[in-house]
């Protein structure tokens, strides 16, 4: 029951980390006035949770951790076990997220339309920005991290090309835990830091260099799990995690300043940081949702990534309805926009998780199972003939 419920916190924690996006990007759009006579929301429960970049940085460290549990006994000098690991994270992140980008695709010249004139709002850069066919393949291709420009389409998609690299870098990091146990994937994260921070390579984005310790720092707890009994009592961990909270909720909304953590390089580092705190809290301690929460809490966790992936699209529709209806009171605009933002996210996300992200997933454990049974086949000695 306990390694149960341990697991079980990082499929909520994943609902979790997506929710806080979809509320900082709902933050965003709130934050501005589409009308002279718009009312900005004060301060309060909605900017407290504007948690965005911490959940991001949730998601390198979770998958790094889950990654090293379910494939700790990767054979990394087989091809085969090799080709079909790729093959199962392929399927598992590019088919659904190539169905959101031909929604965004579709939807652009409709917001464009509806939307007016540019005034240079949140909302505007990844409907507005000029895209080639060029970039359409960088995106396609999960390289657009590398090659540039951001911010199209869907400006929450810069996540999805750091984290399919993580899995490309997965078997080198799982080999240096084989050779240097837990220090392998320190050497590896922090040759990744220093070169993101040197500028050596002429990348658009160094993001996937400098969170890279985010992943190995998950994969190190992964590891560190299956060989450690020791487990933190339940009232120090969530005592801890609202700490860690509530620091990540001031720095969010420049409260405190990230110049107050001296040895603190970026608000990026932070709340990788931040983030390797409440997973390695989370797994090694007890805490259990209430059975009211217990299935709707990992049902979120499970569609996790198609409500990432669609929410700006329903942010977006919203935008549309606060100004063609315009919507201008400081509550009436708060709840319509969240109304799209996660009723509507929430929704289409269930859709997307049935009929895309599912089948993507079967097909490639299948697919997988496959491979191995055909490997096995030809290792079976060949049965000797009998006069």
């Amino acid at each position: 029951m306990t390694n149960r419920s341990e697991i079980e916190s990082l499929t909520w924690l994943r609902g979790l980390a997506a929710l806080s996006v979809v509320v900082s990007h709902s933050m965003q759009a709130l934050n501005v006035r589409y009308h002279p006579a718009d009312e900005l929301p004060g301060f309060g429960a909605l900017h407290i949770l504007s948690l965005g970049s911490l959940g991001v940085a949730l998601f390198f460290v979770l998958s790094g951790c889950t990654l090293t549990l379910s494939n700790s006994e990767l054979s990394i000098s087989s091809r085969q076990a090799l080709t079909g690991f790729y093959a199962k994270r392929f399927l598992r992140i590019w088919p659904a997220y190539a169905v959101a980008l031909l929604a965004y695709l579709t939807f652009t010249p409709l917001f464009r339309s509806l939307y007016g004139q540019q005034l240079g709002h949140w909302v505007e850069n990844q409907f507005f920005t000029p895209a080639s066919l060029t970039d359409l393949m960088m995106y396609m291709g999960l390289v657009f991290n590398i090659t540039g420009p951001p911010e199209l389409y869907n400006n929450a998609f810069w996540s999805l090309p750091v984290e399919f690299q993580y899995y490309l870098m997965f078997p080198l990091f799982l080999l240096s835990i084989r050779v240097l146990s837990i220090f392998g994937p320190v050497l590896i994260a922090g040759i990744l830091f220093f070169v993101g921070r040197s500028g050596i390579l002429p990348l658009d984005s160094n993001l996937v260099l400098v969170l890279g310790f985010t992943f190995a720092a998950g994969m190190v707890l992964g590891h560190v799990y299956t060989r450690w009994s020791f487990r933190l009592s339940r009232a120090p961990a969530l005592l801890m995690i609202t700490a860690i909270t509530a620091l990540a909720s001031l720095m969010s909304n420049d409260i405190v300043p990230i110049e107050v953590y001296r040895f603190i390089p970026s608000e990026w580092v932070f709340y990788g940081l931040c983030g390797v705190a409440l997973v390695s809290i989370l797994l090694f301690s007890n805490i259990q949702l209430p059975d009211p929460f217990r299935k709707p809490a990992l049902y979120l966790g499970k569609i996790s990534y198609s409500l990432y992936l669609y929410h700006n699209l329903l942010i977006a529709v919203s935008v549309l309805g606060l100004i063609h209806y315009e919507i201008q009171g400081d509550w009436t605009r708060t709840l319509w926009v969240c109304s799209w933002a996660f009723g509507g996210s929430l929704a289409l996300a269930a859709i997307s998780y049935r009929w895309i992200e599912e089948p993507a997933i079967r097909f490639g454990k299948r697919m997988n199972r496959a491979k191995l049974n055909r490997s096995q086949d030809g290792l079976a000695p060949t049965p000797s003939k009998t006069r």
